[in-house]
């Protein structure tokens, strides 16, 4: 599961790379880059801080900013956003 969270994390951070490329006007692409590498920390280290996993905003950033971009990225900021919720239990 982790290797598999891991990488969908990895992928979101390049998709967000992308999209930052793309759309340098927009602050919103700097603040989920930001909440995607803490996840990625979380994934690598366990002992890593976790009392920020209910500040992740991905699935609301992303349903405000992302869709109209680029669906097939918000599906996979969607996951994500998932998996921090499951990371948060």
């Amino acid at each position: 599961m982790m290797n598999t969270a891991l990488a969908r994390v990895e992928d979101g951070i390049v998709r967000c790379e992308k999209l930052k490329e793309q759309f340098p006007e927009l602050p919103v692409l700097g603040s989920i880059a930001n909440q995607l590498l803490y996840l990625k920390s979380i994934l690598v280290d366990c002992e890593a801080d976790r009392s920020r996993l209910n500040e992740i905003i991905i699935g609301v950033q992303t349903a405000r900013e992302i869709e109209a971009l680029d669906m097939e990225t918000a599906e996979v900021f969607y996951e994500i956003s998932e998996l921090a919720r499951g990371l948060g239990r």
